[in-house]
């Protein structure tokens, strides 16, 4: 086979599994704590998040930002930028490679914390959250909060209340007024057996 030849198969096998890439403008306010009375202060943690199997999101658990979820990613932790004009709004240039299970389609969703900052690897409980997503193209996006085909480009997608110029969500859609939960007990449990377990059988090796 002929030297070039085999340069141009080389060249269609890596297009064929070369993995594409999109950037999410992602930005928006008012992001607020636990109350509309205060805006989330700079340095307070956000990170967008994408279910890549069910499109069902779990909860933020005591140790998990993503509830131990085997398909929820975690695809960009940032914090609020008071520069942008005012404390609680933001502005994040996030790339997005489909590689893996994420792929066109996949579920969106915006997530805050105003205790936490990312130097909080974990969530630590009764942690103060809020979270968005819609199915809709709103507040100046370009996209539904859903990831768009994977043929390249830049996409606006924006989280915004009506102090901040959306015709559509009130300003409690910004309040963090959920709380991270401990685990349930079951699964509490579940890990007890299983380090019983492991102890059993190095007792049993020892002997």
């Amino acid at each position: 086979m002929k030297k070039p030849l085999l340069i141009g198969l080389a060249l269609l096998v890596s297009a064929a599994f070369a993995q594409a890439t999109i950037t999410i403008n992602l930005g928006g306010g008012n992001i607020y704590g636990t109350s509309t009375a205060t805006l989330a202060p700079p340095g307070a943690l956000l990170q967008l998040v994408v279910s890549t199997t069910d499109n069902v999101f779990t909860a933020p658990t005591t140790g998990s930002y993503t509830g131990g979820s085997a398909d929820d990613v975690v695809l960009a932790s940032f914090v609020i930028n008071a520069g942008l004009g005012s404390p609680g709004t933001f502005a994040q240039p996030i790339v997005v490679n489909y590689t893996g299970n994420i792929s066109q389609g996949d579920f969106l969703m915006l997530r805050w914390f105003p205790t936490l900052t990312p130097a909080n690897l974990t969530p630590p409980a009764g942690s103060p959250f809020g979270q968005f997503r819609v199915d809709l193209v709103q507040d100046f996006s370009d996209i539904t909060w859903a990831l768009p085909a994977d043929g390249g480009g830049t996409f606006a997608l924006n989280f915004l209340t009506m102090a901040q110029g959306s015709t559509v969500n009130p300003e409690s859609a910004g309040v963090a007024n959920m709380v991270v939960a401990i685990p349930e007990p079951t699964s509490v449990a579940l890990i007890g057996v299983a380090l019983a377990g492991l102890v059993g059988f190095a007792r049993r090796r020892k002997a």
